[in-house]
């Protein structure tokens, strides 16, 4: 059929992005939120000893999966790439992000690191579902937030823009904001590591929490 599918496309905290050019869809994105282990996360099925410490410290991340775009249209615009994955930072403002994570080829790691501010987190592993091993890849959003909107002004967003998108997911019919940061809430409710801290819990864990835009 040409399409790829797995059940993760049907988990309550997904969200699946058409960009569209002229009435077509020229790329897509796959995003999950979570902040807890409860809560599907693709990256978390090859990388569980860096993805869990995050999830269980209350952490909110964001992993980012099945981008992908037509040819003739990133040939024709050149700004596609970055267009679909302004997303991702659309749903950071929403959801007050600590993390973005995503597994790749190591083709493509240094776009990721000069598109979005992404460091390498681990070394390659087999992903589940893809032929291809992919390495894991992952964004501070509290450390890199101000340099990257410094430097593509365009990741600014609204609060009615970031409603618009993440108001709802690709599965359910209404807010999951409170739910998805849930982890973090009863984590600061307990008293434990704040957001400051679970950079320090990041790096304790092997997750180098340093990025550099280049």
């Amino acid at each position: 059929t040409g399409l790829f599918s797995d059940e993760l496309d049907e988990s309550p905290n997904v969200w699946m992005i058409g960009v569209y050019i002229d009435g077509v869809m020229a790329s897509t994105i796959r995003l999950h939120v979570a902040s807890g282990p409860q809560h599907a996360l693709p990256i978390t099925e090859a990388f569980p000893d860096k993805i869990l410490p995050l999830l269980q410290s209350g952490a909110v991340v964001i992993d980012v999966s099945r981008q992908t775009s037509r040819l003739e249209f990133v040939r024709a615009y050149p700004f596609l790439t970055l267009l679909t994955m302004r997303t991702t930072f659309i749903a950071e403002d929403y959801f007050d992000a600590d993390y973005i994570t995503v597994a790749c080829k190591p083709e493509y790691q240094a776009a990721f690191r000069r598109l979005s501010g992404c460091v390498n987190w681990a070394p390659m592993r087999p992903y589940p579902r893809l032929a291809k091993p992919t390495l894991l890849m992952g964004h501070d959003c509290r450390a890199n937030r101000h340099a990257m909107r410094e430097r593509y002004p365009y990741l600014d967003t609204t609060p009615a823009m970031q409603r618009s998108l993440f108001g709802r997911s690709s599965t359910i019919d209404r807010d999951l904001h409170f739910e998805l940061t849930a982890g973090r809430r009863d984590r600061d409710a307990h008293g434990k590591q704040s957001s400051t801290t679970c950079v320090a819990y990041a790096s304790r864990s092997g997750v180098s929490s340093n990025a550099v835009l280049a």
